[in-house]
């Protein structure tokens, strides 16, 4: 790691050799990307930590990341999972497909990514248009990644499941509601809207979740939230794509960015961007005025990208930031961290010291790090909800033996 890396713990209080509250500390210079982790002492399952190692993860497990950019321009930091080491549970569950086989190498953006990654974390593995919610059993493969998963509805009223950001991380609530005809088509809508599991429409994401694009497709004091962004977009879609018929002849003839993919906080947070040909350009082209700029005016205002996370979320030259991680799922095969822009030379990717394949202690129903009655309460909540953390024999089904199961674990203790 760069001695200048060690200037900037320093100004924290950090002594030389510590890494203070970070699980990693990750430096670009010379266009290139350094970074090391503690050394001293163990992690969670006791494994000795490595300074090209990073401490493993169990999923929603939070830490910290520093990242500093001692360069002189601007940097893009992005961390993707890449989901567990090959051949982790290849065997097992509905989707056996022999014993070599890298479709579980499923990647996922975590922090450094636009507004969308959010919600495709929390419908399981994405939304598709007139398709309904479309789920792959490689996004949530093992057991250790489906521990803290909540349940929701799709549009027939099917029972999913998919990772929710907590209410603590959220900032707000942000609902994401299409109306029936885009969960389904105008010819065939689709039976009911997206639901959480008590009912509520919409499945939830955060307003202001940190790592998630920031980006305000318009003003919301030029149009009001609840509306469409009515300012015609079609000019600067490179294919020329319209969703809107205005004069009623049956014709799209605008381009206008609808209410429900519209961040519902005023002031702060991204909007839904989705990888679609309508909306897709608009990740890179600043909709306001049809440049990549967010001031053609002003070039060194930067870009629309460092709203929308494109390319990761900007560091400038000389800063440093606080990545505070909230993994969806558990540690796998490596904390993959790169700079879009300068990925031949700008990726550090260190492996996680241990890829768990089941839940540290599958009794600590509430996560509080101890057993008590208190998790008796949480696994009858999550038993009557459906949630998956009720699985207590890891057969895929919540049934009545679990709570035998769970009897069993409590009994077992914590390793």
């Amino acid at each position: 790691m760069p001695p200048e890396a060690t200037d900037v713990l320093a100004a924290e209080g950090i002594a030389p050799g510590e890494f203070g509250p970070y699980r990693f500390v990750t430096v670009y210079m010379n266009n290139e990307m350094y970074g090391r982790g503690p050394s001293n002492g163990f992690d969670q399952l006791g494994n000795p930590l490595e300074k090209n190692k990073i401490a493993g993860w169990f999923q929603g497990e939070r830490f910290s990341v520093k990242v500093i950019n001692l360069d002189n321009h601007t940097h893009y930091f992005r961390n993707v999972d890449f989901g567990p080491k090959l051949h982790d549970d290849i065997d097992a569950g509905n989707f056996s497909s022999g014993s070599h086989s890298f479709e579980i190498m499923n990647f996922k953006g975590t922090y450094g990514i636009p507004k969308v990654a959010e919600s495709q974390w929390r419908a399981g593995w994405g939304f598709r248009p007139h398709f309904d919610l479309i789920q792959q059993p490689d996004t949530f493969s093992r057991q250790s990644d489906r521990d803290l998963l909540k349940p929701f509805f799709d549009g027939e009223g099917n029972q999913l499941t998919g990772f929710i950001t907590p209410p603590d991380l959220r900032g707000g609530d942000f609902r994401f509601n299409p109306p029936n005809f885009v969960i389904g088509t105008q010819s065939s809508p689709s039976s009911f809207r997206l639901k959480e599991s008590d009912g509520s429409d919409g499945i939830i994401i955060g307003q202001t979740t940190e790592g998630y694009g920031t980006a305000k497709m318009c003003d919301p004091a030029d149009y009001p939230l609840g509306g469409f962004c009515m300012n015609d977009l079609s000019a600067f879609n490179p294919n020329g794509a319209k969703n809107v018929d205005t004069d009623g002849d049956g014709i799209n003839d605008v381009l206008w960015f609808p209410p429900f993919l519209r961040n519902p906080n005023p002031n702060a947070g991204g909007d839904i961007i989705p990888p679609t040909p309508a909306w897709k350009p608009f990740l890179f082209i600043n909709p306001n005025n049809g440049t990549l700029f967010n001031d053609p005016a002003d070039p060194s205002q930067g870009y629309w990208v460092d709203q929308t996370y494109a390319h990761g979320r900007p560091l400038v030259a000389g800063e440093a930031i606080t990545a505070n991680i909230n993994p969806p799922r558990a540690s796998g095969q490596v904390f993959y961290q790169f700079d879009d822009l300068f990925h031949d030379n700008a990726i550090f990717s260190p492996h996680p010291t241990f890829s768990p394949s089941a839940p540290l202690c599958p009794a600590d129903v509430n996560h509080n790090g101890m057993l008590d009655p208190a998790d008796f309460t949480a696994w009858i909540a999550a038993f009557n909800a459906g949630e998956p953390v009720a699985d207590q024999n890891g057969d895929g089904q919540i049934t009545p033996s679990d709570f035998n199961a769970w009897i069993a674990n409590f009994n077992a203790g914590c390793p």
